[in-house]
């Protein structure tokens, strides 16, 4: 809600234009671990494809006990995230 108005996303008007990034930090308060994901649309493929190889260079991994707890938050049956 903005002033009272139920806001939208611009992924519902531009779907084919619209790059989601999201972060288990942010969405279930688990600061300090950077776990998270990225939706790119298949218009984006180069977009897509410039990231991963970028990615590969600049991020490590988590620890295994981080990244089944962050598989089990996404899990969760909330909206939010739908």
């Amino acid at each position: 809600m903005f002033n009272g108005k139920k806001q939208t996303t611009i992924s519902r008007h531009l779907p084919d234009k619209t790059i989601i990034f999201s972060a288990i930090s942010k969405v279930h308060g688990a600061g300090g671990w950077r776990v998270g994901f990225c939706i790119i649309p298949d218009a984006l493929e180069d977009v897509k494809q410039t990231m991963m190889k970028v990615g590969s260079e600049t991020y490590s991994a988590v620890s295994s006990p981080i990244a089944y707890a962050s598989v089990k938050a996404y899990e969760l049956n909330n909206p939010e995230l739908n």
